[in-house]
């Protein structure tokens, strides 16, 4: 039995939608590659890290080519869109502009001119793109965010930011960039950073070497110096800073020969109870019975307290 027309006529559709964005795709690398001859055939060949560095500025480039056109060929309905249903009242109403919005992602930068919907009734305004894509509100989105995370978990936040600036080439040097990773610092709380009991269990699982001996869980406590500096006005360069103290912990495993990280911390004050409460937060998802906890704490007294009231065993 053959297939139907309508099934024929959507493949063909599909395929002729494919072929546009490998077209695009293939325009978008070329433009990438041209920017390479002149430092391909240079006179004086490249080093390493000339060609590494060079190399990676066009990655980015063509991750936004990539990106934009990805989401173009996918969400072509939402780009389009003349209707859309209220999400507070119910209503029906009819696309009052388009709204251009930029966003950025570890694969690079893409600029969504999406239509833009407003219900005079409810006084409320949204694009049905950004809830179907599930954008973040924040122009730095969820990937970029959870790498960000990771890093303000290991280390204080002014050499956070500088990892990060070198692991992504998304730069916090300015005025406004510094502001929204100061602002996700301060939104992000201990209780997303430390793993779930379920992770934290799996890792112990793991890391177990022996079935009659429990591996040593190790809890340090610490504090470091670390430079805060104004943020300047906005044609002002940034102070010189001083220096304060950044309380953290980091909670861990000796396994064989290798260190197995369970669990840290590091944008606390010297805030007692708030070391305490974290410390307690951690200990809750450690299933102390299949461990052996030793606690490590430099010369601060009232550290002690804090590690021996979230660990009195």
């Amino acid at each position: 039995m053959s297939a139907s027309p309508a099934l024929d006529f959507q493949a063909f559709q599909e395929e002729k939608h494919w072929e546009l964005f490998c077209q695009m795709m293939h325009k978008a690398l070329d433009r990438v590659l041209s920017g390479l001859k002149g430092s391909f055939l240079a006179d004086k060949p490249l080093v390493l890290k000339e060609i590494s560095d060079l190399l990676q500025g066009k990655k980015q480039e063509f991750g936004s080519y990539l990106l934009q056109e990805f989401i173009h060929g996918q969400y072509g309905p939402y780009l389009e869109q003349e209707w859309a249903i209220c999400p507070c009242c119910g209503k029906k109403i009819r696309r009052n502009t388009f709204s251009e919005r930029t966003i950025e992602t570890l694969l690079g930068l893409a600029t969504l001119n999406r239509p833009y919907f407003y219900c005079r009734q409810c006084k409320y305004g949204f694009a049905p793109l950004d809830e179907a894509l599930k954008l973040s509100h924040r122009r730095k989105q969820d990937d970029l965010q959870q790498l960000a995370m990771q890093f303000i978990a290991d280390v204080p936040f002014e050499r956070a930011s500088e990892l990060f600036e070198k692991s992504t080439c998304v730069s916090f040097s300015d005025r406004s960039e510094h502001g929204h990773f100061s602002t996700f610092m301060d939104e992000a709380s201990v209780s997303e950073v430390i793993p779930s009991a379920e992770e934290i269990e799996r890792r112990i699982d793991q890391a177990a070497t022996s079935e009659h001996r429990r591996p040593v869980l190790a809890v340090a406590t610490d504090g470091a110096l670390t430079k805060i500096r104004p943020p300047g006005g906005r044609k002002d360069k940034r102070g010189s800073g001083d220096y304060k103290e950044a309380k953290g912990f980091r909670i861990y495993m000796l396994a064989d020969e290798h260190i197995v990280q369970i669990a840290s911390w590091h944008q606390l004050t010297e805030d007692k109870q708030e070391i305490t409460d974290a410390l307690k937060l951690a200990a809750g998802r450690i299933p102390q019975d299949k461990v052996r906890i030793g606690l490590i704490g430099d010369g601060a007294h009232w550290l002690w307290t804090c590690m021996t009231e979230a660990f009195p065993q």
